[in-house]
C-alpha cells in the first residue's frame, strides 16, 4: 500500500499536470489566449510555468508530455498486474489509500478522452468502475469537475487519442 500511496507524489502528479497541459489546456490556450496568459503568469513558480507553456504551445510533441505518457503507461501497466495477483484492489482484499491516490489520475485520462489507455487492461477498468459507484468518489471528485472540463470536445479528444496512440506505439 505505501509503494502506492507514494506514487503520486514521486511521479504521477507531475506527468498528470504535463498530459493535462498539453490536452485541455492547450484547448484553453486556442480557445482564450488571454485568459492563458493571466494564468501562466499568475503561476508562483517560474519554472513550473515554462514547462506548462512548452505543454500546451508544443503539445504532445513537448518531451515532457511524451514522458507523462510513458508514466501513465507505466502505471497502469502496473495496476494491471497487481490487481491480477492480488485484487480487486490495489493493496489486496480492501480499498485502501493505495486506491484513493491513484484515482484521479486515473480518471484524469478518461476525463481527457483518452479512456484508451485502459483498453487491455480489464482489471484496471473493472477497478476504475467500482471505485467510481463509491459514494465517496462522487463526494470527493464527481461534484467537482475541472474546471477547464468545458472545454472537453469529442474531435479533440479523438486528436489527442490518436498522438497518445503514436507515443505509445514509438516506445
Amino acid at each position: 500500500m505505501r509503494k502506492w500511496a507514494k506514487l503520486p507524489d514521486e511521479e504521477i502528479h507531475v506527468a498528470c499536470a504535463a498530459i493535462s497541459s498539453a490536452g485541455l489546456l492547450g484547448r484553453a490556450r486556442r480557445k482564450d489566449p488571454e485568459q492563458y496568459q493571466r494564468r501562466l503568469a499568475a503561476m508562483p513558480d517560474r519554472v513550473r510555468a515554462e514547462q506548462a507553456r512548452g505543454c500546451t504551445l508544443e503539445r504532445w510533441q513537448y518531451r515532457d508530455v511524451r514522458v507523462a505518457v510513458l508514466a501513465h503507461e507505466k502505471l497502469l501497466k502496473n495496476m494491471e498486474k497487481e490487481l491480477a495477483k492480488n485484487g480487486p484492489w490495489l493493496a489486496g482484499k480492501m480499498f485502501t489509500l493505495a486506491d484513493i491516490g491513484v484515482t484521479p489520475y486515473v480518471y484524469r485520462l478518461v476525463e481527457m478522452g483518452l479512456k484508451g489507455m485502459l483498453a487491455g487492461r480489464p482489471r484496471v477498468a473493472d477497478w476504475l468502475e467500482r471505485v467510481m459507484k463509491r459514494p465517496s468518489f462522487e463526494e470527493a471528485i464527481g461534484k467537482y469537475p475541472a474546471g477547464y472540463m468545458e472545454d472537453a470536445d469529442e474531435a479533440e479528444d479523438a486528436r489527442d487519442w490518436a498522438e497518445v496512440k503514436k507515443i505509445l506505439a514509438s516506445a
